[in-house]
């Protein structure tokens, strides 16, 4: 028998996240509101909303319209425990962040009709920007979407929703409200919750972006507006390697009788008070060549970096040289500043023959680390191989093995560096047609002596943006936008043209 559905006529509850509200959600980018008054606008038109209810980790004063829910610290599961104690009490919830002030009524209207003609559980735009829509949970289908969150100690993130429901995609109808144009490509997010994102939103906001239909209208003649602040700094903390891979260039470089100097820790220092002053937020990879674990102090470089809650630390090594003790001091410290470490481990072959063949010795230690690493940093490791023509046979038993033990398996592309090395790579990934370099909008690498070359291709420094034991950062940051103007006109230049990593994308 075909189960029947009983509408009550409740109305609809908009939820508003501000947690981890900051400096930011405060801008006046309009005249006459703050970012959150026109969230609040965008709150009161929805259709049928009887209930507005902000998530907050603290007390703040708001108009008395909305229900406030307080704590101090949130995850997932505590996220979806909120939808569904509301569920009970209306038909649908509006979900979305208090720091996107182009949240687009007539957008969410054409949504929530679609909803509604065709009865959906969850209902989300595909192909805009975050920013411009909520999602719609319908009240019916919170309950199991609860029960998949159940035991989730994970941050929310801007995703949540959707990780959750994928882990059983086929219980839920979902609706899709699709853009007439892909804008997935630009990785736009209007939003107020880092500097990059709000100085973005202003650029926007300046040249008459307001709404869904003036960025699709202006987006493809707006592309130089996407250039703000570096999110990605690699650095050269050590000149140290204990291997010779055969794909990397740094290895004829770490041979030299020279090799084996290390950044100290007051420039290393400085350096981070420098990033935090022109980017807030960002990712500190280490180390861009060398490996990390042979730099002598260590531990005190990884405290550096993490108890600036703003910067995020990437540790990327070969797993060779480092002590279980010293992994686990790491973690006690990513605890006590409450800042997440994030590594990945370069492996590259599960056959050990091979893995002497591609990186050398210490196939053993190598392992024995990652499974450390998982151990202790579970999500936040990740195991990886660089995909050529030596490995790929074995590529898939590499993958199966790591499989058994995590999610978190990255198959790197080859890189030949413009030339430089042979091309080994196995397909070609690169885009029909091509953009403006990933690198260049955001990623600064900088050398063991403070040089900055235009990006990790460029070898031998011969297109230097400065030096940032000698150069303001904001100016050698401003020296890098030709290039990036150089790209949007197709005018490339030389070391650009043999170039198939402008399409590939940091964290």
């Amino acid at each position: 028998m075909k189960k029947m559905t009983i509408f009550t006529n409740m109305g609809n509850v908009a939820i508003i996240n501000l947690i981890g509200k900051n400096k930011y959600s405060d801008f006046s980018f309009f005249e006459k509101e703050t970012v959150f008054q026109k969230v609040g606008i965008f709150s009161d038109s929805l259709p049928e909303n009887d209930k507005q209810v902000l998530l907050l980790t603290e007390d703040e004063d708001f108009d008395p319209k909305y229900t406030k829910i307080i704590k101090e610290n949130w995850n997932e599961e505590d996220l979806f425990s909120v939808f569904s104690d509301l569920s009970d009490s209306c038909e649908n919830i509006f979900y979305f962040w208090g720091d996107y002030p182009l949240l687009d009524s007539k957008l969410a209207l054409q949504m929530f009709e679609n909803h509604i003609k065709y009865y959906a559980g969850y209902t989300f735009a595909d192909g805009y920007p975050l920013g411009l829509s909520p999602e719609i949970l319908r009240s019916e289908d919170i309950k199991p979407l609860y029960q998949l969150a159940k035991g989730s100690t994970k941050d929310i993130s801007r995703n949540t929703i959707f990780n959750v429901l994928q882990k059983d995609i086929n219980a839920f109808d979902i609706e899709t409200e699709i853009s007439p144009v892909d804008l997935r490509m630009y990785r736009i997010s209007l939003s107020c919750d880092n500097k990059r994102n709000s100085e973005q939103l202003l650029n926007f906001i300046n040249n008459g972006i307001i709404d869904a239909e003036s960025l699709l209208d202006k987006i493809s003649d707006s592309v130089h507006l996407l250039r703000t602040k570096p999110s990605y700094y690699q650095i050269q903390i050590t000149d140290s390697c204990p291997h010779l891979c055969s794909y990397c260039p740094f290895s004829t470089e770490a041979a030299k009788p020279e090799a084996n100097t290390s950044m100290s820790l007051s420039s290393y220092s400085q350096l981070l008070d420098k990033i935090v002053a022109l980017s807030d937020d960002a990712v500190i990879a280490l180390s861009a060549w060398g490996e990390p674990s042979m730099h002598e102090d260590f531990i005190s470089i990884a405290k550096e970096t993490i108890k600036r809650s703003s910067l995020t630390l990437l540790v990327e090594t070969s797993g060779i040289g480092w002590d279980p003790e010293q992994l686990n001091e790491i973690k006690t410290l990513s605890e006590k500043y409450n800042n997440k470490v994030n590594w990945i481990v370069s492996l590259d072959a599960l056959d050990k023959d091979l893995y002497a063949k591609l990186r050398g010795e210490g196939y053993d230690e190598a392992y024995r680390t990652a499974d450390t690493l998982l151990e202790l940093f579970g999500d936040d490791c990740w195991v990886q191989a660089v995909r050529m023509n030596e490995n790929e046979e074995n590529l898939e038993d590499f993958f199966r093995f790591w499989k058994n033990k995590t999610e978190n398996i990255i198959i790197q592309k080859y890189d030949w560096f413009c030339g430089a090395y042979e091309q080994k790579k196995i397909t070609d990934l690169s885009p029909l047609k091509r953009d403006p370099c990933w690198h260049i909008k955001r990623d600064m690498f900088i050398k063991l002596n403070g040089d900055v070359p235009l990006c990790r291709e460029d070898l031998q420094c011969a297109m230097k943006l400065g030096n940032i034991f000698e150069d303001e950062l904001d100016a050698i940051w401003a020296n890098g936008e030709k290039y990036y103007f150089d790209h949007i006109n197709g005018e490339l230049p030389t070391l650009c043209r043999d170039c198939d990593e402008y399409y590939t994308f940091n964290f």
